[in-house]
């Protein structure tokens, strides 16, 4: 199963479950896949012209789709950092719903670390 299948997959049993949170997170995810897609897909059609071609051509493999989903990844860390830095300034329920944010994020994250490859830690490098 490609990790497109599984994200689909993963999508159709969260509509299921009814698991809000997973499926906004995959929903944005597939998102982020088919707009690589299209932009690989105009890159491409500077040079192929013919149509069913150019549609096989422009499907992302799997080391594509994991950049899209690292890419998500790295958006959560970032603003999981920028909540962080509010945080420390912010006082009474400003603090509290920045630290909701970053509670968000993080659940976030950790979804998308399930579609990432296992990352060494110093200990195994």
């Amino acid at each position: 199963m490609s990790l497109r299948e599984k994200i689909n997959e993963d999508i159709k049993k969260a509509m299921q479950k009814k698991n809000e949170l997973l499926l906004l997170v995959l929903r944005g995810v597939n998102a982020a896949i088919h707009n690589k897609e299209i932009e690989k897909r105009t890159k491409l059609s500077k040079n192929e012209k013919d149509i069913k071609k150019l549609e096989e051509l422009s499907k992302l493999s799997d080391e594509e789709i994991l950049e899209a989903v690292s890419s998500e990844a790295k958006k959560r860390k970032e603003a999981i950092i920028e909540f962080s830095a509010l945080g420390g300034s912010a006082s009474g329920g400003g603090k509290e719903k920045i630290d909701n944010a970053i509670n968000k994020e993080k659940l976030e994250l950790e979804i998308l670390k399930k579609y990432l490859p296992e990352q060494m830690d110093e200990g195994q490098i």
